[in-house]
C-alpha cells in the first residue's frame, strides 16, 4: 500500500470537501439547465429580407439556435401558420455544426408563385416543444422580392454593407462583418454564403481572400479534411438521404478548393467536379500564409462547342497579377448551365473581402 505524505493526509479532509462542493456545483447547474426555459435565437434578425438584388439559389435559409436543449423533446416551424415541419437540432456531422443549431429551409418557387406584391411579409413560427409537454415558440418576418435579378456587374465593399443579407445570402452558418470583410465566427462543416443570380451564366470574378487557421477536427470523416473555395454555377442543396437540412450539393460547376487531407503532405489547389472528382492540381506549388491576402480571379466562359472552361489565378494583394493561369480546366457535361457563386468555409476560418464580378471580357488573358 502506498504512503501518503504528510501534506496531502493534512489536506485531505479539504480536498474531498472541495471535490463535493464542484459536485454540487455542477450538479446544481446541470439541473438549472435542465429546468431552464429554452430560448430560441434567430441570427441575422427577427425581420430579414430575401431577394432584394436576386434570387442565388432553390432556398431561403432562415439559420439560428435554441439553448439549453435538454428538455427540448422536438423542434418545429409554421410557415405563414401552415403545416407544422419538423427541424433537426445540432449538432450533427453536417451543416448543423453546434449544439442547438437549426436551419430552415424555405423553397423559392412556391413563394414568388404566390407572391401578389413584391416584397410580401411573411411569418415563421418556430416552436420548441419540451419533454414535460411544454410548448415555447418564437416569430420572425421576412420579406422575399422575386422580381429582382442579381445585377451583373456586381461588387461587394464590406465596409459599406451593415446588413450581411443586403450583399450575399447565407446559406450556413454564423458569419461578421469585420475589418477585412466577411468571417466566420465558428468553423464548421460548409460555412457558406452564395451571392449572384441562379441564372448567371459566364462571368469573371476578383475576389480577396484571408486565411486565419483550420479546424483540426475538419479531418475526420465526413468532412474528410479542412478547406475553402467558391463553387460556381450554384443551384442550391437538394434532397439526399432525406436529412434535414438538405446535404446534396451535387450537380454544380466546379469546386474551386484550396485543401487539406490526411494523404496529402501538405494543402493543395485545385479544382473539382461533380461528387467532388478531381480535374486538376495547381502544378506551381502554391500556399496560402496564413493572415496574408490574396487575390482570386475566377473565369467562367461558354466556349462554341458547348462546352464551359473555367480558370484560376490567385496571387498575393500586393503584388501584380501573373499573365497566365494557374488552372484551365473544361467542366463536366453534367454541369448546369448557370448558377450563383458560392462561397465555402470548410471547417477553415477564413474572411471574404472585397468582390468584384463582371461579363466576361475576352481580352483578358
Amino acid at each position: 500500500m502506498r504512503s501518503e505524505s504528510p501534506w496531502r493526509t493534512r489536506i485531505a479532509g479539504g480536498v474531498f470537501a472541495l471535490a463535493c462542493i464542484m459536485c454540487a456545483s455542477a450538479a446544481t447547474a446541470d439541473s438549472a439547465r435542465a429546468t431552464s426555459t429554452p430560448e430560441i435565437a434567430i441570427w441575422y434578425g427577427d425581420h430579414q429580407k430575401f431577394g432584394q438584388r436576386g434570387t442565388p439559389q432553390r432556398w431561403l435559409n432562415v439559420l439560428g439556435s435554441i439553448d439549453p436543449i435538454e428538455t427540448v423533446e422536438r423542434l418545429t416551424y409554421r410557415l405563414d401558420g401552415g403545416t407544422e415541419r419538423l427541424l433537426s437540432i445540432g449538432p450533427d456531422d453536417r451543416r448543423l455544426a453546434g449544439s442547438g443549431d437549426f436551419n430552415i429551409e424555405i423553397p423559392v418557387n412556391p413563394l414568388a408563385a404566390a407572391a401578389s406584391t413584391a416584397g410580401r411579409a411573411h411569418g415563421i413560427e418556430i416552436r420548441a416543444h419540451t419533454q414535460t409537454g411544454e410548448v415555447h415558440s418564437s416569430t420572425m418576418h421576412f420579406e422575399y422580392d422575386p422580381r429582382a435579378a442579381w445585377p451583373l456587374p456586381y461588387r461587394i465593399e464590406w465596409h459599406k454593407v451593415t446588413d450581411v443579407n443586403d450583399a450575399v445570402q447565407v446559406v450556413d452558418g454564423n458569419w461578421v462583418i469585420q475589418e477585412k470583410g466577411l468571417r466566420t465566427l465558428e468553423m464548421g462543416y460548409d460555412r457558406a454564403v452564395a451571392f449572384g443570380d441562379a441564372r448567371w451564366g459566364d462571368f469573371e470574378m476578383i475576389a480577396e481572400v484571408t486565411l486565419h487557421g483550420i479546424d483540426a477536427s475538419g479531418y475526420a470523416p465526413p468532412s474528410n479534411g479542412p478547406g475553402f473555395g467558391f463553387l460556381t454555377r450554384w443551384q442550391g442543396h437538394i434532397d439526399r438521404d432525406e436529412q434535414q437540412p438538405k446535404i446534396g450539393v451535387w450537380p454544380a460547376g466546379t469546386l474551386v478548393m484550396y485543401r487539406w487531407r490526411r494523404a496529402w503532405e501538405t494543402p493543395r489547389l485545385g479544382m473539382f467536379g461533380n461528387g467532388g472528382v478531381p480535374l486538376g492540381f495547381d502544378q506551381t506549388g502554391f500556399r496560402f500564409e496564413p493572415g496574408e491576402t490574396y487575390i482570386v480571379a475566377i473565369r467562367l466562359v461558354t466556349l462554341q462547342s458547348g462546352h464551359t472552361s473555367c480558370g484560376l489565378k490567385i496571387w498575393p494583394r500586393d503584388a501584380s497579377e501573373p499573365d497566365s493561369w494557374m488552372l484551365f480546366i473544361t467542366l463536366e457535361d453534367t454541369a448546369p448551365a448557370s448558377g450563383s457563386i458560392l462561397f465555402i468555409a470548410h471547417h477553415a476560418d477564413v474572411t471574404l473581402g472585397q468582390v468584384a464580378v463582371r461579363k466576361l471580357n475576352l481580352e483578358r488573358r
